[in-house]
């Protein structure tokens, strides 16, 4: 499974990105502008620190050439950039012309496997639902994902999903279960993933145990 970062926060993807855990860091129109800067500063600062991971970052126009223009702008920032296109009919034209041109593609606000069927076809490298928003509208967002997987499965389309809009660790292992591609998520999040009560304890009963021993490893 490939992990992205969904964050601006420079000093977090640094963190991950010394794990040697993180695949990309993802990016939206409100996470830019709530970072306070321009957005092509953020976005250079990021791609600085990840080098040739994915940075992706979202169009914001409403038509195929306002985004294929906005598109021009974004991939320039990164050697390894991935445009992300909402799913909607113009956002369908301009996945098929970017990926005609060897750029790679999200179709982001993915919400239903209608729409999910729908970018594979029109040859989208990423597919992002948003599992937490799913289920706050009283659907659940897992389930769908699971519906997503199984049409990019029977029908052997090279979309992956990314799984967006992650609220817990709970729902990363749900979501490997079903296959699923990719996740992006908050860096607190991912962090979480390696942290367990009895993995503590063992740590400290280990040092203990070792100091008692009066050895030194040399």
């Amino acid at each position: 499974m490939e992990i992205f970062a969904d964050t601006y926060d420079v000093e977090a993807i640094k963190e991950l990105y010394d794990f040697g855990i993180l695949d990309g860091v993802t990016t939206n129109p409100t996470i830019l502008a709530n970072s306070g800067r321009n957005y092509k500063e953020v976005l250079s600062d990021i791609a600085s620190i990840i080098g040739d991971k994915m940075l992706c970052a979202q169009v914001v126009a409403k038509d195929c050439a306002g985004m294929m223009r906005e598109a021009n702008v974004l991939r320039k920032i990164a050697k390894n950039f991935v445009v992300k296109l909402p799913i909607t009919p113009e956002g369908l034209k301009a996945c098929q012309i970017l990926k005609s041109e060897g750029t790679k593609v999200i179709a982001t606000v993915c919400l239903s496997p209608s729409q999910a069927l729908l970018a594979a076809k029109c040859g989208a490298d990423y597919i992002a639902p948003y599992v937490g928003r799913l289920n706050n509208i009283g659907a659940n967002g897992l389930d769908v994902v699971s519906s997503m997987q199984a049409i990019i499965d029977n029908y052997e389309y090279d979309t992956k999903i990314l799984a967006a809009s992650i609220k817990s660790v709970n729902d990363v292992i749900e979501l490997t279960t079903m296959g699923v591609g990719a996740i992006t998520t908050t860096p607190d999040i991912i962090t979480s993933m390696y942290m367990h009560p009895l993995t503590n304890k063992s740590i400290v009963m280990f040092d203990e145990d070792w100091a008692k021993s009066g050895q030194v490893i040399e």
